[in-house]
């Protein structure tokens, strides 16, 4: 079976922000891909994350591998208002760039909860690899990207939302 990516939408940042929204997620598609290439500023230990249908409530859970050259790090966060995208591992860099990828697989899906992979890293600290967990069984309409309390999303900045088809 081979499947078929179809872009959805695709967002570039003209200024910077702290958030931005895919909305109407049509449910035609089996799972969703959202693509980032993307800059970041935040202070020690900042990163940004995702809520699916603007859930902010405590329904979000992760496990994620990370290395940063020297060293590797696993981490385990239960009960979160939103699913992590990326961390600033502790080098404490302000501003960095990096490339993200988040697989949303079942998206319509009714009766389970929902999983989203991402891969990614930045030039200056880490990658890594994370499971978040949505305990919803709603189906997924709309993902904010945000970052985390003073955390800001960077103009010139590339996300793009696709839809995979199976065939």
């Amino acid at each position: 079976m081979s499947a078929t990516y179809e872009p959805i939408a695709t967002q570039t940042l003209n200024s910077n922000t702290s958030s931005i929204d895919f909305t109407s997620i049509p449910s035609t598609y089996t799972d969703l891909v959202l693509v980032m290439r993307l800059g970041f500023a935040g202070s020690y230990n900042n990163g940004f994350r995702m809520r699916f249908n603007s859930d902010s409530g405590a329904n979000y859970s992760m496990t994620e591998l990370a290395g940063t050259g020297s060293t590797t790090r696993g981490y385990r966060l239960s009960n979160q208002t939103s699913a992590w995208v990326s961390f600033d591992y502790g080098v404490g860099q302000y501003v960095y760039s990096g490339a993200f990828t988040v697989n949303i697989g079942n998206y319509i899906n009714s009766s389970t909860y929902k999983t989203a992979v991402t891969r990614g890293g930045n030039i200056a600290t880490a990658s890594f690899i994370n499971t978040n967990l949505w305990r919803s069984t709603s189906a997924i309409t709309s993902i904010t990207i945000l970052g985390d309390t003073g955390a800001t999303l960077l103009s010139g900045s590339i996300f793009t939302l696709y839809g995979i088809k199976a065939e």
